[in-house]
């Protein structure tokens, strides 16, 4: 796959940029048991090492648990609705729900009904490479679904999602072959 320099360029000004800020500073270290307080020197390690203690367990871990749980429930929510103008907002929708809805989705295309499994792969398709976890999924619906175009959807998906560009590049080098024979 080519990438444009002026791509690459963006990415290393971006990387560069001085208006990024800081990490959060981290918390000082308590003083171990027998160690004299004011007793080392600036930028030096006190002479009494701190017992190891084990890591405290994340709390971000909860509020992810808790994030994933809504974020299948708002999924489940965009699946039941039967207004032809949902389904048509659907998959983008479950985009905007990210990573999150992967077990939804992947749960609707291998039992859904046509209409459930065709959101859940345009949902799929949107997602690209987060969608990496359901390739296997993909893999088997674009091998068995018996509708085509669920089929063609899902091939399409699976590669978007592992970062297959051959396809693509094919049909952009057969493009500017035809605009330049056109010139």
């Amino acid at each position: 796959m080519r990438v444009p320099l002026v791509f690459c360029c963006s990415l290393a000004l971006a990387s560069c940029h001085r208006d990024v800020p800081p990490p959060p500073a981290l918390p000082p270290a308590a003083t171990p048991a027998g160690a004299a307080i004011g007793a080392t020197t600036p930028g030096l390690a006190p002479a009494v090492a701190a017992p190891p203690t084990a890591p405290a367990p994340a709390p971000a871990t909860a509020e992810r648990a808790a994030a994933e749980r809504a974020a299948a429930e708002r999924a489940t929510a965009i699946f039941a609705a039967a207004d032809p103008a949902a389904d048509g907002r659907a998959p983008g929708e479950l985009k905007a729900l990210g990573a999150a809805a992967l077990p939804v989705l992947q749960d609707k295309l291998q039992r859904g009904e046509l209409r459930e499994r065709r959101i859940a792969v345009l949902a799929l398709l949107q997602l690209g490479q987060e969608a990496a976890g359901a390739a296997s999924v993909l893999a088997a619906v674009a091998a068995n679904d018996p509708d085509p175009a669920v089929r063609a959807a899902a091939e399409h998906a699976r590669r978007r999602a592992v970062g297959d560009t051959t396809e693509l590049d094919r049909l952009r080098a057969a493009d500017e072959a035809a605009r330049a024979r056109d010139r």
